[in-house]
């Protein structure tokens, strides 16, 4: 019995020396992180961490007051810095993206740049960009340089080349296999269901040899969107129709696309209807 109870007794001892490694291993990183000039929401949260770990461990008293004391201290800095960090974080954005020709408004937490949104979120240490309602990316960190190279990134993607009379020709015969599987007599068929056959009909031929991910040939709501963009801006814009989506309709993003009408400016879209005349048979 006392053998079992020494046992017992140790497992104890090493659990508490566990928690409290642990414990002076994150005092060290909090105070690496502040000399690495952390920004105060992250050292905010660190020191979240710390606190209940200080009120769960196994602590003289006169430690844990004295920690605790230190703790609200650190918080109370932090607090008066973080005001003044959200103004530098938006004045940074905004001067790098007005080198790439975007101009950086509204309010935090929600910025415009042309189309895109921004969401800073201090408390998570997140950053999350859309390209009007279409989520492009979400990043760690409250880093105004990786919010420019995403958007860059993204800006990249959607100049892909582009010649609309060759685009048209194959939303012509997207459209009909949609219309195909759309029932009843009314042209207008969904956006989504255009989508997903042009996506089919863009993949390379290897894909169908052996259809495996590594050959799958993506094509994402945002390139299909900036396609029918740029083919409403050219000649052949007048001969594609597209349908306002209703309220509930903008509810799924399966049944509506966001379509800019202009470099800042963009509609929910639920329905195409394209006029097939002159247009090769699918």
């Amino acid at each position: 019995m006392a053998v079992e109870r020494l046992a017992q007794l140790k497992r104890q001892v090493r659990g508490l020396q566990r928690k409290l490694s642990t414990l002076a291993r994150n005092l060290t990183d909090y105070e690496q992180a502040r000399r690495a000039g952390r920004d105060p929401f992250d050292l905010a949260r660190r020191l979240q961490k710390l606190e209940k770990q200080v009120r769960e461990a196994a602590l003289p008293d006169a430690l844990r007051e004295d920690l605790l004391r230190w703790i609200q201290y650190e918080h109370t800095l932090l607090q008066e810095q973080r005001r003044g960090y959200q103004v530098r974080f938006v004045q940074e954005l905004a001067q790098q993206l007005e080198a790439l020709g975007f101009r950086l408004e509204g309010q935090l937490p929600r910025l415009y740049a042309g189309l895109y949104q921004i969401f800073p979120s201090f408390e998570q240490g997140t950053v999350k960009l859309s390209w009007g309602p279409e989520p492009v990316v979400t990043l760690k960190g409250l880093d105004p340089d990786r919010v420019v190279r995403a958007l860059k990134e993204h800006e990249k993607s959607l100049q892909r080349p582009f010649v609309a009379q060759e685009f048209f020709d194959l939303l012509v015969r997207a459209y009909r296999r949609a219309r195909r599987e759309t029932p009843g007599q009314d042209p207008r068929v969904p956006l989504a269901e255009v989508h997903r056959q042009l996506t089919l009909m863009l993949q390379p031929r290897s894909f169908w040899q052996n259809p495996v991910r590594s050959r799958f040939r993506e094509y994402p709501r945002t390139h299909f969107a900036y396609d029918l963009y740029r083919l409403r801006r050219s000649s052949l814009g007048p001969r594609i129709r597209l349908y306002v989506a209703t309220f509930d309709q903008t509810r799924d993003p399966s049944r509506a696309l966001f379509v800019p009408d202009s470099d800042h400016r963009g509609t929910r879209y639920a329905y195409l209807v394209v006029e097939e005349n002159h247009a090769q048979q699918a």
